[in-house]
């Protein structure tokens, strides 16, 4: 690792001591929803607890580990850095779903924003399908949430947001995430000793979880793809297959 490298990954485990202080400046402007206040009146003793106090360690050392490992890549520096604050996203509205059930507009939307831009210049050949598949993810989710309130529309702007960088691999992360929280539903349930599956539950940990493992096994959707595809040759053929295969 060259020294600016370890120089990054020092700041970056440095840099995530604060990400609790972060989370709660975006959550601030927020206190005066009824909702919110009584969730953040309700969660804050606990979230005190668990991440100022015990997990703050645990959280530099994750999220240090995860800047290590992509430092690692052999990617252009511009993608380095995009991943980096993904990952910075990440982490964020995580503790912010955890501590208010609230996913801010300013992360999302912001790194919507960002994250076109990083693909307009770094993957200018899957901009019009990132375009498409974002705008998709935000419809179908709005339709979602209008009928079923099964998903908050802060998880569909979270998921909009990363289809820029994780392409294809978003559904994988969205599989995973599935799995996750209905283990978590069931575990819960168990404990309980009654089923808990309509009590809400905070869905930016599953997601996360599910999105940082598609970075850790990149291109796992896209392998997938070109492996469906080789056996209709004539279909893999297709311009358009070769640009979704390429996300």
């Amino acid at each position: 690792m060259v020294e600016w490298e370890g120089l990054a990954v020092l700041a970056a485990g440095m840099g995530a001591y604060w990400l609790p202080e972060c989370a709660e400046r975006f959550l601030r402007r927020r206190r005066e929803d009824t909702l919110v206040r009584a969730f953040y009146r309700r969660m804050r003793p606990t979230a005190e607890r668990l991440f100022f106090a015990y997990a703050r360690v645990g959280i530099m050392a994750f999220y240090a580990g995860l800047v290590w490992w992509v430092v690692q890549q052999p990617r252009s520096l511009p993608d380095k850095f995009a991943m980096v604050i993904f990952l910075s996203i990440l982490f964020t509205v995580v503790l912010t779903d955890l501590m208010a059930w609230l996913i801010p507009n300013s992360l999302t939307l912001g790194g919507s924003l960002f994250f076109a831009i990083h693909s307009w210049f770094e993957r200018p050949d899957s901009f019009g399908w990132l375009s498409l598949a974002a705008l998709g993810i935000y419809g179908v989710g709005y339709l979602v949430w209008r009928k079923t309130k099964g998903i908050g529309m802060g998880d569909v702007k979270l998921l909009a947001m990363a289809v820029w960088l994780l392409g294809l691999d978003l559904f994988f992360a969205l599989w995973l995430s599935s799995w996750s929280a209905f283990l978590t539903v069931v575990g819960r349930s168990l404990a309980c000793g009654q089923w808990t599956g309509r009590s809400p539950l905070p869905y930016a940990p599953h997601l996360a979880a599910g999105m940082i493992t598609a970075l850790l096994f990149d291109g796992a959707a896209s392998h997938w793809l070109n492996g469906w595809c080789a056996g209709f040759s004539w279909f893999a053929d297709w311009p358009e297959i070769q640009v979704l295969s390429s996300l």
